[in-house]
């Protein structure tokens, strides 16, 4: 008898890593660049802030 174990001991971290990388990087990279005059203008577009 052979049985299948998984192990998704790691998944979770590896999903968050690929979120922050896809979701994350590119917001990182327009503050170090652009400064943070667009994200004060798009702050007011926002009616949560």
């Amino acid at each position: 008898m052979s049985e299948s174990v998984t192990n998704t001991k790691g998944l979770g971290w590896a999903f968050l890593s690929c979120i922050f990388f896809i979701l994350g990087m590119p917001i990182v990279m327009l503050l170090a660049i652009e400064g943070s005059a667009w994200y004060e203008a798009f702050s007011l577009m926002n009616p949560i802030f």
